[in-house]
């Protein structure tokens, strides 16, 4: 629900600051980085397994050990913000078809597809160690960070303000749970 927040929010902010055009451009990048997403996001489901497996033969839980054992996921994250990039890049190229201020907007987005899935691995690793409360917390807390951040830069960078506060929530909850799984180690081997 946080990401549904910061998402309905971020489309408030850009209807009362930056218009309805923007607001349409920031509305199909979004669409276009949720398509990505859900592409590693079935990665991520098959390597789920083998992510439980990992983790149960391991003493030390790590962002490492999580990030590790999703590398399929994170290299498909990779290679779909490059594409999307590269689409975007050929757009703006192509000036017959009048996609320019579409293809600059994309190309602004397109690292977060990279972000969102380095979120959902640690996410999803969370998952797998069954610790639902802490990604609930991670995930109010990294919003609501994205959310003011949006605010606070809508102003000064327009449409990049939404990319900066999605950036924000996205390593915001990454640092939680690095954090976390810093700690609980330290708490675990002592």
């Amino acid at each position: 629900m946080p990401g549904q927040v910061i998402g309905r929010a971020q489309i408030l902010l850009s209807v009362a600051y930056l218009g309805a055009e923007t607001t349409a451009l920031f509305v199909y990048a979004k669409q276009i980085v949720s398509a990505l997403t859900q592409i590693v996001a079935f990665v991520q489901r098959v390597e789920f397994p083998g992510l439980v497996e990992k983790l149960r033969a391991v003493e030390t839980r790590t962002s490492r050990s999580i990030v590790g054992a999703q590398a399929v996921a994170l290299y498909c994250a990779f290679a779909l913000t490059a594409g999307m990039i590269g689409v975007a890049a050929l757009a703006a190229m192509l000036p017959s078809l009048g996609l320019h201020r579409t293809a600059v907007v994309l190309a602004i987005f397109a690292p977060t597809v990279l972000t969102v899935s380095l979120s959902l691995v640690m996410i999803q690793g969370l998952a797998a160690l069954g610790d639902y409360a802490l990604i609930a917390w991670a995930l109010v807390i990294s919003a609501a960070s994205g959310i003011a951040v949006s605010f606070l830069l809508i102003s000064w960078l327009g449409i990049a303000a939404l990319v900066v506060g999605e950036i924000v929530f996205h390593l915001v909850s990454f640092g939680i749970i690095s954090r976390y799984l810093r700690h609980s180690w330290r708490v675990s081997a002592a």
